[in-house]
């Protein structure tokens, strides 16, 4: 077993890790290497954590061999993906990691749209692949992220009106149980699994390939930009909403309350920014977002036809990896004007430029499934709201958080349910029942026959397995 000195994180012996090396295609990260720095950082630096070592694996045996491995000597593990959880769910204190990082492959088969995707690949690499064919799978908005997470806590993005969750587009999935069994689980196979990976996934262990469809939509798409003074937020906001509740899915958008970055006279300024990606006929951008926009007078607009993938990656350096985040997301309903009012009150208090208060309209394709279909909770919300800061290392970060927690707990009475699971900050575990409701928790909690109460698997949204299985 794994031992720890005073301290100092639990390290497992030499003769250990070269027994587990041995077995690899991939790799051991020990603390004693020099690579463990950069192998236990993942993209939030709130999140400090120390494993026992990193298991760097090159395919599905790899993953296998580093679940048993852990189960023989009794420690704790997490999956890292991306390695973009932002509650720190894919790194874990005196445990194993294991890193699918290597494991990036995509195959596009463009003639039944359909795309395979390894378990360590992140947006970016789905996103290049497919656009190669002008497909594109409906995934996140920034391209560092891993499509494992935001896959098996259910995915929103730009395409997501248009086509569904990515969970929605979700066809298979190759994976390593908790147990270290290996499933291909699909809706015909193995039904009940199929149904809790769609939105609670973290919790069964870890998946090696995904199977996506990826649909039509070209290369470049119609983004549109607009710039609003604070003091005309609320009826900007109030006409987004009338008009997102009119508009066809072909139209998805998202209000950002943020300090300006541009043009030179606005920066630092806080602004209402509304930002939108239409998917239907590119002749009738212009018109459609005119509309959108003329609900008051706007300081900036513009329309551009853009690359998907620089629409994809268009947050990546405003977001990069490397400074603390923390965030708060849930969903509303109705968007009153005491609702807006409180909102534009915090926008005027945010501490940084990273920092934003995000809304997006929901609906659309993702409407089209039902509740019961798969554990995703709270599919047929009107809208998301995520409130997010970053600071750096060196900073204190206790007033960005305050922040934070201040404005997303002064729109709890117009909160309609719990939390999306890919919003989770650091100290939200003890919320995961509120994430998927009774209901939806109980069923999941229900299906997880594979792993044993209290074992390995926990360094998720974790749904602990009854207590009767």
């Amino acid at each position: 077993m794994a031992q720890r000195a005073a301290g100092r994180p639990v390290e497992f012996t030499d003769r250990q890790i070269a027994q587990l090396d041995s077995r690899l295609a991939g790799d051991v990260i020990s603390p004693a290497c020099p690579e463990y720095e950069r192998a236990r950082r993942i993209w939030n630096h709130m999140i400090d954590r120390y494993p026992a070592a990193v298991v760097r694996c090159a395919n599905q045996s790899d993953v296998s061999i580093a679940i048993a491995f852990a189960r023989e000597h009794d420690v704790e593990l997490a999956v890292r993906g991306g390695g973009h959880s932002l509650a720190g769910h894919s790194v874990i204190d005196d445990g194993l990691v294991i890193d699918l990082s290597a494991m990036r492959r995509v195959v596009v088969e463009p003639d039944i749209g359909r795309v395979r995707v390894q378990g360590g690949c992140l947006l970016a690499d789905l996103d290049r692949a497919t656009q190669a064919f002008g497909l594109a799978t409906p995934a996140g908005v920034m391209s560092q992220t891993g499509v494992g997470g935001l896959t098996l806590g259910g995915g929103m993005g730009w395409l997501t009106r248009k086509f569904g969750l990515t969970c929605d587009n979700l066809l298979a999935a190759q994976m390593v149980l908790a147990d270290g069994s290996v499933v291909t689980a699909g809706a015909r196979e193995t039904p009940d699994l199929f149904w809790a990976l769609r939105g609670a996934g973290a919790n069964f262990g870890a998946v090696t390939e995904f199977e996506f469809a990826a649909h039509p939509v070209g290369t470049t798409l119609p983004v549109g930009v607009a710039m609003f003074s604070l003091e005309e937020a609320p009826s900007a906001i109030a006409h987004y909403e009338r008009t997102m509740s009119c508009s066809t899915d072909d139209l998805k958008a998202t209000v950002f309350l943020q300090r300006a970055v541009g043009p030179q006279d606005l920066v630092e300024v806080p602004l209402c920014v509304l930002v939108s990606v239409w998917t239907g006929d590119p002749r009738d951008a212009r018109a459609v977002n005119e509309e959108l926009w003329r609900g008051t007078p706007k300081l900036f607009g513009d329309l551009q036809m853009m690359p998907y993938l620089e629409l994809q990656s268009m947050n990546d350096t405003t977001l990069a990896a490397g400074a603390c985040n923390y965030t708060k997301g849930g969903y509303l309903g109705h968007i009153s004007e005491a609702c807006i009012e409180s909102l534009v009150e915090s926008a005027k208090l945010m501490p940084t430029t990273p920092s934003v208060i995000e809304l997006t309209y929901q609906h659309g394709a993702q409407d089209r499934l039902e509740e019961r279909e798969a554990a995703f909770p709270d599919r047929h919300a009107d809208h998301t709201i995520n409130v997010l800061t970053r600071w750096s290392d060196s900073e204190d970060g206790q007033p960005y958080i305050d922040w934070v927690r201040g404005t997303f707990a002064a729109t709890t009475s117009w909160q309609t349910s719990g939390l999306y699971s890919n919003f989770m900050a650091v100290d939200d575990d003890h919320r995961v029942r509120d994430v998927y409701g009774e209901h939806k928790y109980e069923k999941t909690e229900g299906h997880q026959g594979q792993i044993r109460p209290g074992e390995h698997l926990r360094q998720n949204p974790n749904i602990p397995p009854s207590a009767g299985r």
